[in-house]
């Protein structure tokens, strides 16, 4: 057992890695699905009453990050900050990390970019201020070497690793907790899930804050390098998880498009026993130096 953990940060943890407002019962399941009840200190009666009215005395301040959804569930959100990550160019990081994954051993992976706007509206505008399901910018897969897969492959199943990225440009002190939460709640239905960044602040508080976070919440970290995508370098590991939340797997099958085709397009590679269907190209040396250049990434 580490360090004890608070009541709080119980709820931090169990809130933004389901993506979803709970009532108290769901959140006290969550947090002994996600094994965090060992951390607390107190008596697990005493500690479950005391969800509401801390909740409830910390959103009472104006630095809270939850808030009452409904009058029986409580939802999170990230701190408020100035959304500086995303730029206009963002996109133009993908073909990069594309590259990165399928190179690096660690990965060895192939990858699919989910088009925000063709997520699929599944709530209501009063949802935490959003009207679809959070999803990842980017998937990666990895599959398994010949003669490893199960009997009956299945992409749904243990067969596949999956990888979860959330793409920033620029990761600062003004839009570090914003980007990290963001990646928490997109990412953490995989197997990894990892926040992208193409510069961190070299401020010795950025890291040591991303490292807390990192060690909560299991997210890693990813730099990337724009002379050389297959330099890039991952600063801090992602948490492994050896099964991922079928529920959260499920809902972006439902929610997003993109997800199920790629999705099944694993499912078919797996029973071919070779990679095909829609993921993303991996770009050639003069590919990827023609595109950096035309991009005006650096």
């Amino acid at each position: 057992m580490g360090k004890p953990i608070t009541v709080l940060e119980l709820c931090e943890r169990v809130l933004s890695s389901s993506g979803l407002p709970l009532d108290p019962p769901a959140i006290w399941e969550k947090a002994i699905e996600l094994g965090l009840v060992n951390d607390l200190s107190g008596r697990p009666g005493d500690i479950y009453s005391s969800i509401v009215p801390s909740l409830e005395k910390d959103i009472a301040t104006t630095s809270s990050v939850f808030y009452r959804h409904s009058p029986t569930k409580f939802g999170f959100h990230a701190r408020q900050e100035p959304h500086l990550c995303f730029s206009h160019n963002e996109g133009a990081l993908y073909p990069l990390l594309v590259r990165y994954l399928h190179t690096n051993h660690h990965f060895n992976a192939v990858a699919k970019t989910l088009d925000p706007s063709k997520a699929i509206s599944m709530f209501g505008s009063s949802y935490g201020g959003k009207d679809v399901f959070p999803h990842p910018d980017v998937v990666g897969i990895r599959f398994p070497a010949p003669g490893q897969s199960d009997a009956t492959p299945d992409a749904n199943g243990k067969d596949l690793h999956y990888f979860s990225f959330e793409v920033c440009r620029q990761l600062t002190l003004a839009n570090l907790h914003q980007s990290y939460y963001e990646a928490v709640a997109n990412s953490s239905w995989a197997n990894e899930g990892y926040l992208v960044v193409g510069g961190i602040d070299q401020a010795d508080d950025a890291f040591h804050e991303l490292s807390r976070l990192n060690a909560a919440f299991g997210i890693g970290i990813i730099k990337l390098n724009f002379d050389n995508a297959d330099e890039s370098e991952i600063v801090l590991n992602a948490r492994t998880n050896a099964t991922r939340h079928s529920g959260t797997f499920n809902r972006l099958l439902e929610s997003h498009p993109d997800f199920s085709e790629m999705v099944d397009d694993a499912g078919r590679s797996l029973l071919s026993g070779k990679i095909q269907g829609g993921f993303d190209p991996i770009f050639s040396d003069e590919e990827l130096m023609a595109f950096i250049k035309k991009n005006n990434i650096h």
